[in-house]
């Protein structure tokens, strides 16, 4: 796996005007790639975990859970990425640590094919753990 792919994949998620790129950018580089697959390792990250909540409070204008969620981390790359469930919807996140950038793709309706897709900024402040700093303009693709 080149460390390419993770320089234009970051480059991507930071410069996006369109949601869709940064995604299909990962899925046609990463997502079946062997060795992409064994670089990872499980992890746990209460900062995503607060962000998705966040987000997912202000996309559903009312508390959420966000359940189920299995992320790996590349430490070389400072990159995490994963699935989980955002009040009952598949989501996937993918996050830079180096730049404290990621974006959230949900299911916005199980029902219809619509996808909101957000991207984030979020630090983890000493002493007082997981906060999200930026929420831009999400989109929502059909």
């Amino acid at each position: 796996m080149k460390v390419e792919h993770f320089l234009a994949l970051k480059e991507k998620i930071l410069g996006a005007e369109n949601f869709n790129e940064p995604w299909e950018y990962f899925f046609d580089h990463f997502s079946e790639n062997p060795a992409f697959m064994n670089m990872g390792k499980k992890t746990q990250s209460p900062l995503l975990q607060s962000i998705l909540e966040e987000v997912g409070e202000r996309l559903f204008r009312q508390k959420v859970k966000v359940t189920d969620m299995m992320l790996t981390e590349i430490p070389q790359h400072s990159f995490v990425h994963g699935a989980c469930f955002v009040q009952g919807r598949l989501a996937s996140v993918m996050y830079f640590k180096d730049v404290k950038v990621g974006m959230l793709s949900i299911l916005s309706s199980a029902q219809s094919h619509e996808v909101a897709m957000i991207r984030f900024t979020g630090i983890e402040l000493q002493g007082k753990g997981p906060f999200m700093i930026d929420f831009p303009k999400d989109k929502v693709v059909h």
